[in-house]
């Protein structure tokens, strides 16, 4: 009989998460404290094999099947630690082998490696997973505030513009699309100075418009065009 028996994500309990053979493990035995009884919580800690030729002469046997009378657990150990432990179970006693022992060493080795990887790529996928999910609420988070602010801007008679600070148009409110006489998604996405008459004496950037911010100035004239080529002011 095998299992194998793994490190919680908490690191402080055991869990059985596969077992082969004749022995049978009671549900409440499939999970254990790391820091209990048992020759595989005794394995897991120390990082060392422990074999039972006789486990009725163990005092640190922890029972579950009474036909089971020899047990050996080896660590599954990987660079970043021990994550959990093969355990095999037989109804035998001294049921196993020096040549067995290291054998299953060596399985073991490679088991602690193909386990790991697969733990790192379940792990990758969840959070990729997660990420994808945040990505997608946080999505619908901008798109609700996004439509709250639109209909907003839709309720004010004065024409309001979003921009960037490179001068992008990103939001404009139903009073700017009529006064400029263009279709709202042909106007997102533009720069706001094409809107302008570049030859006037005072220049539209977006230098001037800070600075007309932070001094507080009541108004900034200019003259717009029109999409039919009507200037305005």
């Amino acid at each position: 009989d095998c299992g194998v028996v793994l490190l919680t994500d908490d690191g402080q309990h055991l869990h059985c998460d596969g077992r082969s053979g004749l022995v049978s493990v009671q549900p409440d035995r499939r999970t254990m404290p790391l820091l209990g009884k048992g020759l595989i919580a005794q394995s897991v800690r120390t990082g060392k094999m422990v074999y039972s030729p006789d486990v009725h002469e163990e005092p640190n046997y922890l029972g579950g099947d009474d036909a089971v009378l020899s047990e050996l657990v080896v660590p599954l150990v990987t660079p970043r630690g021990v994550i959990g432990a093969l355990d095999m179970q037989s109804h035998q006693l001294d049921a196993f082998s020096e040549p067995d022992l290291r054998l299953i060493q060596v399985f073991a080795s490679l088991a602690a490696t193909a386990i790991e990887r697969m733990q790192l790529y379940e792990a990758v996928t969840r959070q990729a997973s997660e990420l994808e999910m945040r990505v997608e609420q946080r999505t619908d988070e901008l798109q609700q505030i996004r439509a709250r602010t639109q209909a907003i801007l839709n309720n004010v008679s004065d024409s309001i513009i979003l921009t960037d600070v490179n001068g992008v148009i990103r939001l404009v409110n139903q009073s700017f699309v009529r006064m400029f006489g263009y279709d709202r998604q042909a106007l997102i996405g533009s720069n706001l100075q094409d809107l302008f008459v570049s030859q006037l004496p005072i220049r539209m950037d977006f230098d001037s418009l800070s600075d007309y911010v932070e001094r507080g100035l009541p108004q900034l004239e200019t003259q717009a065009r029109r999409r039919d080529g009507t200037l305005f002011d």
